[in-house]
């Protein structure tokens, strides 16, 4: 008889096991990779139960479409708005999902043009999907398992992070022209880890996990906190 622990849903913690509801999920969504970059990157995926996996289906798909347009295209970027994104727009739901794009959109000025900007973070289900790909990080690499999105703080990234803090924290990425990412556990009080996700090399997030069970961090109250 094996003495080995039975797997566990990366999301909610239940044993999950083959022909028992037993799934495998993409930590990344499989949907943000251009067909090109299908034959060449290594995917994380993690055990996950039948209700955990297809709970943010829809959600990932906005996600996709959400980053995909927050920047200036790279080849990667553009790749993929051409064939899958362009073609999700034909089926149905697309209109729903242009209509979600465009209701995120302001013009701005940008480089003396006035063009049309998205903001990712004044999307709820954008940093939803953050917090899901972090408690699926967590899982994966030995950290947590089910961590409590309470416990996660997520935002756009609005700083330049320095150099030396980076060099001190483990690089890993996913085709690097799509998902690269910086983690590490960390020591100042209040504090778990810190995760920097970067998507087609310009559109970048941070997300905190708190020590604290209840999502209390060091910096709550602040007033200079710009949560918008």
């Amino acid at each position: 008889m094996s003495t080995s622990e039975p797997e566990r849903c990366a999301y909610c913690g239940d044993v999950v096991a083959k022909g028992f509801g037993k799934t495998r999920d993409h930590v990344f969504p499989e949907s943000l990779y251009p067909v090109s970059r299908r034959l060449t990157y290594s995917p994380i995926t993690v055990a996950a139960c039948e209700s955990c996996n297809g709970r943010w289906s829809d959600d990932e798909e906005h996600f996709r479409n959400v980053v995909n347009s927050a920047g200036d295209f790279n080849p990667a970027a553009e790749e993929l708005f051409l064939d899958k994104i362009k073609r999700s727009f034909r089926r149905p739901g697309g209109d729903r999902r242009i209509r979600d794009l465009l209701s995120m959109s302001e013009a701005a000025e940008v480089n003396g043009t006035t063009r049309l900007k998205i903001y990712p973070a004044r999307d709820p289900r954008v940093l939803d999907i953050i917090r899901k790909i972090v408690v699926g990080l967590c899982h994966h690499y030995g950290i947590v398992t089910a961590l409590n999105t309470k416990r996660i703080w997520a935002d756009v990234l609005r700083f330049r992070v320095p150099g030396e803090y980076l060099a001190g924290l483990h690089y890993e990425q996913r085709e690097a022209d799509v998902v690269d990412y910086w983690y590490g556990l960390q020591t100042e009080p209040g504090l778990h880890s810190v995760w920097i996700l970067r998507f087609y090399g310009r559109t970048t997030f941070i997300a905190v996990v708190s020590e604290s069970e209840d999502g209390g961090f060091p910096w709550e109250g602040d007033a200079r906190v710009n949560s918008d």
